[in-house]
């Protein structure tokens, strides 16, 4: 959001953090939806690899689980996609982080069985998708008609490849500690 601003008073205004809080709330929400998929869709490789887990360790109930990763996700593409508080952007990348979330943990496709797609899931994400759709929420919905800088759109491309770096970092540091229960449930 701050890339997006055309000046430092431009921050200071009410469009501006209503914008922070319809884009960072939906977010947020998407990412319990696609963390607790996750942990939902590997239960059993969770008890051998991160065995303090919330549902790996029993402390709440599958169920539960489930309960909460469908009201978030629900919630977050609700909030998300109405139009009077969001942006097509917004919309986009809540939508396509869902998808990918996904295809990353839950059967048939788990992209996660292969390092590079996993990799790739997480660089897409947190590297491309939140970026742009950020910037582009920020410049629909705090600085309407053109008011975002230039400048700042010609940074974008550094700031998603310094956080693409950041999601290959991301990416190691998750999956590449996980080996015992993956060799152990393929």
């Amino acid at each position: 959001h701050l890339l997006a601003a055309p000046s430092v008073k431009a921050v200071a205004t009410p469009a501006f953090a209503a914008s922070i809080a319809n884009a960072v709330g939906p977010a947020l929400l998407m990412n319990v939806f696609i963390t607790g998929l996750n942990q939902l869709c590997d239960v059993a490789i969770d008890r051998v690899n991160k065995p303090d887990l919330v549902v790996a360790s029993g402390e709440l109930r599958f169920a539960h689980g489930a309960i909460i990763v469908a009201a978030s996700g629900a919630a977050a593409l609700r909030w998300g996609l109405d139009a009077a508080v969001g942006s097509p952007a917004l919309a986009r990348v809540l939508v396509d982080s869902a998808v990918l979330g996904a295809a990353y943990s839950a059967p048939p496709v788990r992209l996660k069985r292969w390092p590079v797609l996993a990799a790739a899931c997480i660089v897409a994400v947190r590297g491309v998708f939140v970026n742009w759709g950020f910037y582009a929420h920020a410049a629909a919905r705090a600085f309407p008609g053109g008011a975002a800088r230039s400048a700042a759109a010609a940074r974008l491309p550094l700031v998603v490849a310094f956080y693409g770096l950041f999601g290959v970092a991301i990416a190691l540091m998750k999956d590449v500690p996980d080996t015992a229960g993956d060799e152990a449930f393929g």
